[in-house]
């Protein structure tokens, strides 16, 4: 009859063991969805900072492949952001063009200073335009080099300066 009784308040045990894990499982996931969607929140009040600027805004990796964009970006190479995340400036632009934005962001990469350049673009539309790139060397907690730049369109300063 004991074994009995030691057996059962065993199970009893066990069961209230479960019990916590269970309870512990649930809120730890819990908390992971809460900070989800604290992350969510963040990714989309960064995004909507980026895409109330109205220069083109970009992040490129150390392989020149994109990694983020403003909408103005976009609307410059008439691509959606789907399209241009992860390809290079060669997928979009006059290869010309593009050799020297890569000179330039291959120095900026290296040196890590500030770079500002006027340079030719060719936009979604095949116009010529004259822009002035000011780019910055970013390095995360990873040790990875990121070229951030935002481009001013001087054609729209000349034709505003005309009027």
């Amino acid at each position: 009859m004991q074994d009995r009784y030691k057996k059962k308040d065993q199970l009893i045990r066990e069961l209230a063991a479960l019990r916590r894990q269970f309870a512990d499982l649930e809120s730890a996931e819990q908390q992971r969805k809460k900070l989800e969607a604290e992350l969510q929140d963040s990714k989309d009040y960064l995004n909507k900072i980026i895409n109330s600027i109205s220069d083109p805004i970009f992040v490129k990796d150390s392989k020149h492949r994109l990694v983020l964009v403003n909408d103005a970006e976009c609307i410059l190479a008439g691509r959606s952001r789907e399209e241009l995340i992860g390809k290079t400036d060669y997928d979009f632009f006059p290869k010309e063009q593009v050799d020297i934005f890569w000179q330039k962001d291959d120095e900026g990469l290296e040196r890590g200073s500030e770079d500002i350049n006027e340079e030719e673009i060719t936009d979604a539309l095949g116009n010529k335009r004259v822009i002035v790139t000011k780019k910055n060397l970013y390095i995360d907690k990873a040790g990875n080099r990121f070229i951030v730049g935002i481009i001013r369109d001087m054609n729209e300063r000349k034709s505003s300066e005309q009027a």
